[in-house]
């Protein structure tokens, strides 16, 4: 499902080719020539709707844990919503519980040639969730 949002104000990246601008108020951003009117931005973002087992359901409602590795058969883009709903494999059923996140960055590693294929095979991936460190956050 598309929801269109309507801004005020212009989105970083806007020349994707998702978002449809009119001609009334004024763009400064690197995409578009300095003083260039515009009036609305649709953004055309996606709501998605996914199952998710109840020990990943729990760490990302506690904020735990930050990121969701899943197979890339369906297309998500950063700004689209996903409704997570939690998913009890032994029942094969619903819980009831639902949570919505906001997708910020997407990684896709299919045509990734980083590293070789039999260090892959022998190690496997490890996904790393990044915050602030508390020093950090204090200076």
């Amino acid at each position: 499902m598309t929801v269109h949002f309507f801004m005020p104000v212009l989105y970083y990246g806007h020349k994707c080719g998702n978002i449809e601008i009119s001609n009334t108020q004024r763009c400064y951003c690197r995409y578009c020539a300095v003083g260039k009117i515009i009036s609305a931005i649709i953004i055309h973002m996606t709501r998605i709707e996914k199952k998710m087992w109840p020990e990943s359901y729990q760490k990302v409602l506690l904020g735990e844990k930050t990121y969701d590795l899943r197979l890339a058969d369906w297309k998500v883009e950063p700004g689209d919503t996903i409704l997570f709903r939690e998913w009890d494999p032994a029942t094969k059923d619903y819980t009831g519980r639902t949570m919505e996140k906001q997708v910020g960055y997407v990684g896709k590693t299919k045509d990734w040639e980083v590293w070789p294929r039999e260090d892959i095979e022998q190690y496997g991936y490890q996904i790393i969730s990044l915050r602030d460190s508390q020093a950090a956050a204090e200076t």
